[in-house]
């Protein structure tokens, strides 16, 4: 009896075979893309602009660039790097129009010997810190939030997450190193008082 070689369904393709597809237009490709996509980069747009209906707006916008330019997506990285790349400009740049970004930029650190490595993964990994977690990131300025949430909510690690935003890995560890330092104090006080308060 015959082999028969089974045509590969698209729910079989790798991110980066429906991204060829998508780059052909078809349509059921993007239809699967967005399906795997779509809870994690709209919790990750969330997170970062505090606003659902300017997470929603900038995840269709990202969404229709996957679309719009597959075809000059290069493989030099993940499709989901890629993604939330788009996403994360579009964000910073709604949240620019309503200008509540802050003008100024934390310096870069000479030796980055605080990492993104040592913030306790034991008490990330505990339901009710995640919560906490979750409330005191509202208090980080975005371009901050947008590192730890990469970071600890999605496992990038600083070379992706300087492919996403754009900026050089040291940078990227200078937020984190800003961002851990704002966060121990926030999780401090807010296990110590068991609800958020404000400074």
């Amino acid at each position: 009896m015959p082999l028969v070689l089974k045509k590969k369904g698209i729910k079989d393709c790798s991110d980066q075979e429906l991204i060829e597809r998508i780059a052909r237009q078809n349509m059921p490709a993007f239809d699967e893309f967005c399906l795997r996509h779509h809870q994690a980069l709209h919790h990750f747009l969330q997170r970062i602009t505090q606003r659902t209906d300017m997470a929603e707006e900038v995840l269709n916008d990202a969404l229709f660039v996957v679309w719009q330019k597959a075809d000059s997506f290069q493989g030099q990285s993940r499709p989901t790097t890629w993604l939330f790349g788009i996403a994360y400009n579009k964000a910073m740049k709604a949240l620019n129009r309503l200008q509540r970004i802050p003008e100024n930029e934390a310096g870069e650190l000479a030796d980055g010997h605080e990492g993104v490595q040592d913030l306790p993964e034991k008490l990330i990994e505990q339901e009710q810190l995640r919560k906490t977690m979750q409330q005191v990131l509202t208090e980080l300025s975005p371009e901050h939030r947008a590192v730890v949430e990469l970071t600890y909510f999605h496992g990038y690690s600083c070379t992706e997450i300087s492919g996403i935003i754009g900026c050089p890995t040291n940078t990227v560890k200078t937020r984190m190193f800003h961002a851990r330092a704002k966060l121990k104090k926030l999780l401090a006080r807010t296990m110590a008082n068991g609800s958020m308060t404000h400074d």
